[in-house]
């Protein structure tokens, strides 16, 4: 929405209106096309996306002793000298200075009232601008006819994800497969008294595309940009004796630190700082979350898959060739890869020209369904070879 400042800078208002007009403009078709794409279909209710926006209460208790911990690691990880290819991308350092500026000032300072009141409301929150997709329909109140449009756009979206995700997986889950805890106040939809968060579905689908792949219920997985751990809420929730290493920047780790640890009080979690880096002391966890400059200090082969969704895309050249040596450093035998198709095809050439990785299965796919064909995702699946 226009904010008051505008009225005193006729460009910025300008720009505000001409984004507001676009955002509205492309709510509206999607909103047609969809309605055509599912005429007749019984699911294409509003009352789906309305229920879907509530709010959903997270009455767990302020642990103020993990929040001090979170605090901890995020200083030590902030503080400690870094190489630049582990350094934030220009975007997340927009993102720093605007959105997240006041998740830093509570996370540095030790903040803990501050901190537990934002990520008690992350998925809504500009805590976790950059993890979480918002809606308009969160973040401002339109009119009731502008409400309808995104409505029905929300609504198209959360269909095809729903129908894509059915489709990966063979029909093999059911919705009840998605539902994920209340943690962060999530919105999403409501489908037979189901309720599925935003990107649900997709997060589901990653879990079970590593467990199929390694065939093993202790294996460990290892993640570069876990985001706020959404993928690894499925996976530790459906394969219990999995163990996880999440490598992301700190402000990441942090919100996955809180996620992770309120989903899952039993098990046991490092943050950066708490230990030594040795083999035998981290094999009794099971979460680890490290900043991306702890790469580097990995054994060899000591994770059985390593995974990265929508994260190396992100790296220039160079500092991808680093991060590539450290999967074919990691990695016992796989490597997958998920991103959108143009980013993927220039990932998969800088592969192909290096050694050690051998690409088995290729898998495209719309994002976000047929009414956004402008959203397909490339899936690449590497084995590591240790001949080369």
């Amino acid at each position: 929405m226009l904010k008051t400042r505008h009225l005193r800078h006729p460009l910025h208002a300008a720009r505000g209106l001409g984004l507001l007009l676009r955002l509205h403009a492309t709510a509206a078709r999607r909103g047609f096309e969809g309605l055509w794409h599912y005429k007749g279909d019984a699911r294409f209710q509003l009352a789906l996306v309305e229920q879907g926006l509530l709010a959903r209460d997270d009455t767990g208790p302020c642990d103020e002793q993990i929040l001090r911990r979170i605090c901890r690691a995020y200083r030590a990880a902030t503080c400690a000298p870094v190489q630049e290819v582990y350094t934030p991308t220009a975007w997340w350092k927009i993102l720093q200075r605007t959105s997240l500026r006041h998740v830093i000032a509570a996370l540095t300072m030790g903040d803990i009232t501050a901190l537990q009141r934002m990520y008690a409301n992350f998925f809504r929150d500009s805590c976790s601008d950059g993890l979480v997709g918002k809606n308009l329909l969160i973040t401002a109140t339109p009119s009731r006819a502008l409400a309808a449009l995104h409505k029905s756009a929300y609504l198209v979206e959360a269909l095809s994800r729903l129908d894509r995700w059915r489709n990966l997986t063979s029909g093999e889950y059911d919705l009840c497969d998605l539902r994920g805890p209340n943690v962060g106040n999530p919105f999403g939809i409501v489908l037979d008294g189901v309720f599925i968060a935003n990107g649900a579905e997709h997060q589901h689908y990653g879990s079970r595309r590593i467990t199929d792949i390694t065939e093993k219920s202790d294996a460990l997985i290892a993640e570069i940009g876990g985001g706020y751990g959404a993928m690894a809420y499925y996976l530790l929730r459906d394969s219990p004796k999995l163990k996880y290493w999440n490598f992301d920047l700190p402000e990441s780790l942090a919100l996955a630190a809180y996620y992770l640890f309120r989903n899952f009080p039993e098990k046991r979690i490092l943050l950066y700082g708490e230990a030594p880096m040795s083999v035998s002391d981290l094999d009794d966890y099971d979460i680890v979350l490290m900043p991306l400059s702890e790469l580097p200090r990995i054994p060899s082969c000591f994770a059985d898959i390593v995974f990265s969704a929508h994260a190396m895309s992100d790296l220039d050249e160079n500092a991808l060739m680093v991060y590539l040596e450290h999967v074919r450093h990691l990695t016992k035998k796989y490597f997958l890869y998920q991103g959108m198709r143009d980013a993927a095809s220039h990932f998969q050439q800088l592969i192909d020209e290096s050694r050690g990785l051998m690409l088995i299965d290729k898998k495209e796919y719309y994002l976000h369904g047929p009414c956004r064909r402008d959203h397909l995702q490339c899936e690449l699946l590497y084995e590591i070879s240790r001949d080369q």
